[in-house]
């Protein structure tokens, strides 16, 4: 059975934005060298929960010695869903910026793919 290439991650990941859509992007070339299937998860403007996200949505379709490629966004970019609701933003800044829970969700992240990792014997490859 195939591997897969599984990529989570930011814009770098992203190949079905107008911007970065090209069949034969990066992502294709390394599936193809490596001859694996592709599951693409990244997105363009998104931040570091956005991916964790994804990785927990996929984490029970990893198979034995699949890839997987994280292209992680700065710990402290935030997505917010409606940009126009100025209290979120206000909020956010006021409560929620913290960069030491910042950092430590980011460690959480990154033990819990080493972790996965090393149960299914996946490789797994981390840009940032």
């Amino acid at each position: 059975m195939k591997k897969t290439l599984w990529t989570f991650g930011n814009s770098f990941i992203d190949n079905t934005s107008d911007v970065n859509y090209h069949p034969d992007n990066w992502i294709s070339t390394v599936a193809n060298t490596l001859d694996c299937n592709t599951e693409h998860y990244g997105k363009a403007n998104t931040d570091l929960d956005y991916t964790f996200n994804q990785f927990n949505y996929c984490i029970n379709k990893f198979k034995d010695e699949d890839i997987i490629i994280i292209a992680l966004p700065s710990a402290s970019r935030k997505m917010f869903l409606d940009v126009n609701n100025t209290n979120a933003v206000k909020y956010y800044y006021l409560y929620l910026d913290n960069p030491a829970i910042e950092h430590t969700f980011l460690e959480n992240f990154l033990y819990k793919v080493n972790t996965i990792a090393n149960v299914k014997k996946l490789t797994v490859i981390i840009l940032n």
